[in-house]
């Protein structure tokens, strides 16, 4: 009898077993069926097997690399975006070869990019010859990866593409050339510029020059600078503070003191904030004539408080100078600020307030002068 008992729970252990078995390969992913799906008629049917796909990438990605190849149109697209959300270093060299043989446009320019996402230095020499493309969305993500993996090699390729059928193509020319800080190619880019008609193609086009610091740009760009409706007007603005100089400071610091709004204010304070310290001198220039200026004093200030650690000292001096308690306060507020933002302190009582007397003001302002002797030394950007 016991051997019974004995035989029957082994039985029953083997059925048990070999029910969790069936259950586990029903849950096993039909991979072929899903790739299949992936040509569905019904967008929701196609999109749910892809998120399966993914939800197995380890297993799919096999029959997904075959997908890219498909004759099929969605399920190419759909094995593109599987790759995006699940491609990996060691697949490079299998996505490279398909990349070559790749007929589709579509296919080329998602296999560009996600080479690009994953690094693959490999294939820089097969990106470089798709800016030859006929299709001008396979030049676009070619120029753009090749910015992604930093082949700055490939400028002197990419320059004639400026020149492109295609406006998506020129900007992304454009902005290739300012990531390369590709300074030979500013002629290149201005030269584009002057004939460009396309507004956002104009707008890549200035910004890049700008970064390019190209200062045969600038006259143009202070006319551009005379209509604030102008769809280069901002790009314009912030291309001059970049590219620096006693025009383009001037321009900007009048541009401020002209502003009749807030928001024209913060621009111009922000394209200060970026020209940097060689625009200090024309806005404390202007102190003197705007001692009963409300506005004028708080243009000046707002621009300060855009700037790095370099205004510091300048602040301090405002504040030594200034008669009226409101700007010692406001100059206190962005000196506070500039600090926290920079060195990541808070001085706390340290800046005046509105309410300080001149005996108070002047103790903070002895305790501001030390802090920054203390301090100035471990600004790089200070003198």
């Amino acid at each position: 009898m016991a051997t019974y008992f004995a035989a029957a729970a082994i039985a029953a252990l083997f059925l048990a077993g070999a029910a969790h078995a069936e259950d586990d390969a029903a849950q096993e992913p039909d991979i072929p069926a899903l790739v299949a799906q992936l040509a569905a008629p019904d967008y929701y049917a196609r999109e749910a097997a892809l998120a399966a796909l993914l939800d197995n990438s380890d297993k799919a990605a096999p029959a997904m690399l075959a997908a890219l190849e498909s004759a099929d149109y969605n399920t190419r697209m759909a094995a593109v975006k599987f790759f995006e959300a699940k491609a990996a270093p060691e697949t490079c060299p299998q996505l490279l070869e398909i990349l070559k043989r790749s007929e589709y446009a579509k296919v080329s320019a998602g296999l560009v990019r996600i080479l690009a996402q994953q690094g693959c230095k490999d294939a820089v020499e097969q990106i470089r010859a798709l800016l030859f493309s006929e299709s001008p969305a396979v030049r676009a993500a070619a120029v753009d990866s090749l910015v992604v993996l930093g082949d700055k090699d490939s400028a002197a390729k990419i320059a004639p593409l400026l020149n492109d059928d295609l406006s998506e193509v020129r900007v992304a020319a454009a902005k290739a050339l300012a990531a390369f800080h590709a300074e030979d190619f500013g002629k290149d880019v201005f030269a584009a510029f002057e004939k460009e008609k396309v507004p956002e193609a104009r707008r890549a086009l200035v910004e890049s020059l700008g970064d390019l610091k190209f200062a045969g740009a600038v006259p143009p760009l202070l006319e551009a600078m005379k209509d604030e409706h102008s769809p280069i007007f901002l790009p314009a603005v912030f291309a001059l503070a970049k590219i620096g100089g006693d025009e383009a400071r001037d321009a900007l610091v009048n541009l401020l003191m002209e502003s009749k709004d807030l928001e024209m204010v913060n621009l111009a304070s922000s394209a200060l904030g970026v020209m940097g310290e060689s625009a200090i001198g024309a806005l404390e220039a202007k102190l003197p004539e705007l001692k009963d200026d409300l506005d004028g004093r708080f243009k000046i200030l707002t621009a300060f408080g855009e700037m790095g650690k370099y205004v510091i000292p300048h602040l301090i001096s405002f504040i030594e100078n200034e008669p009226y308690s409101i700007w010692r306060g406001q100059a206190g507020d962005r000196l506070r600020e500039i600090i926290k933002r920079e060195f990541g302190e808070d001085i706390g009582d340290m800046t005046p307030a509105y309410e300080d007397d001149d005996k108070t003001t002047q103790n903070k302002i002895v305790q501001l002068k030390k802090w920054w002797e203390e301090h100035s030394d471990k600004s790089s950007d200070a003198q």
